[in-house]
């Protein structure tokens, strides 16, 4: 059963990983900021963003972003939950608890940083950097313990209850996001009609 949530776990924090990059990658840059800036629009495109007013999109932006970050602080927060509570069953001398120390100080950074953009590289290279330093899974010279003793302290730490953390977070991420989605079309919509009765 723990195996099965190590790599429910890993899984999870991958696709939010590429669905995050993926995401950050559409929403413009300027929603960031009250200036406006051209974004780099296909002209193919130009139909459906005349359809959209540039209000609606904005707004949607501006939500889409808030969400985002909200999201990542909350996954930063309980990845450095986890494993503090994880670090304490460790004999503190260990390169397992140095490397804890380094990944949760690194989360910390990430947690205070203002943009998206920034929250996800500094994700994306401490994600890298610790790539090779897999925190669920045992290296006895690492963690100075058995594996047996090791799996022990994952499911002590709360393994269980941090994937279901998670997969909520995510859930309720992916909801707001379609509401916010929703609301464009609801709004899209109702200024359409607007539009046809004026004319």
């Amino acid at each position: 059963m723990t195996q099965k949530l190590i790599v429910i776990t890993f899984i999870c924090l991958l696709s939010a990983e590429l669905y995050i990059c993926a995401h950050i990658a559409r929403v413009p840059r300027s929603a960031e900021s009250e200036e406006t800036v051209v974004t780099e629009s296909p002209v193919e495109n130009a139909v459906e963003h005349s359809f959209i007013s540039s209000a609606t999109r904005a707004q949607f932006e501006r939500e889409a972003l808030n969400e985002t970050k909200i999201f990542l602080n909350t996954l930063f927060r309980s990845q450095i939950d986890y494993f503090s509570k994880v670090r304490a069953f460790l004999p503190t001398t260990v390169k397992r608890v140095t490397d804890i120390n380094k990944y949760i100080e690194r989360l910390e950074k990430a947690i205070l940083a203002d943009s998206v953009q920034e929250k996800d590289n500094m994700w994306r290279d401490t994600f890298v950097e610790f790539s090779e330093s897999a925190f669920l899974l045992n290296i006895e010279k690492d963690t100075g313990v058995s594996n047996m003793r090791y799996l022990e302290i994952l499911n002590d730490a709360g393994l269980e209850e941090t994937t279901k953390k998670f997969l909520t977070d995510v859930t309720i991420y992916f909801w707001k996001m379609a509401k916010a989605s929703g609301k464009v079309v609801e709004s899209t919509i109702e200024e359409q009609i607007e539009k046809w009765t004026k004319e």
